[in-house]
């Protein structure tokens, strides 16, 4: 199933805690974006039409998140969905008062 989504509503990854851990965002769990197998990930600029692809990311389940109490490895972290498409975020600018809408993200759901 291709799901689609602007690039500057991407939630935050979390919160960075003592020894490397992220505490994760209860929201963004919900939403299901640590825990995503998505393939396919491209970027698509609307300004200039071009398109970047994503490695496929590696989910954590929910059952390995609420075990950790929420606090997870944040190399873990920035292999998931969400990891990958914040540091995008950031490295593109793509805010929602700057390059707002310029950006779209389509994967397929595994």
């Amino acid at each position: 199933m291709k799901t689609t989504m602007k690039l500057d509503e991407v939630p935050s990854i979390g919160k960075h805690i003592k020894n490397g851990l992220i505490k994760l965002m209860y929201k963004t769990a919900n939403m299901g974006l640590y825990s995503t197998d998505a393939k396919n990930i491209e970027i698509v600029d609307r300004l200039t039409g071009t398109t970047e692809k994503l490695p496929n990311p590696k989910p954590i389940s929910i059952k390995q998140i609420t075990n950790l109490d929420y606090a997870v490895s944040g190399d873990l972290v920035s292999e998931t969905l969400v990891g990958l498409l914040y540091e995008k975020k950031k490295s593109l600018k793509a805010t929602k008062g700057k390059n707002k809408d310029r950006y779209v993200v389509i994967y397929d759901v595994v």
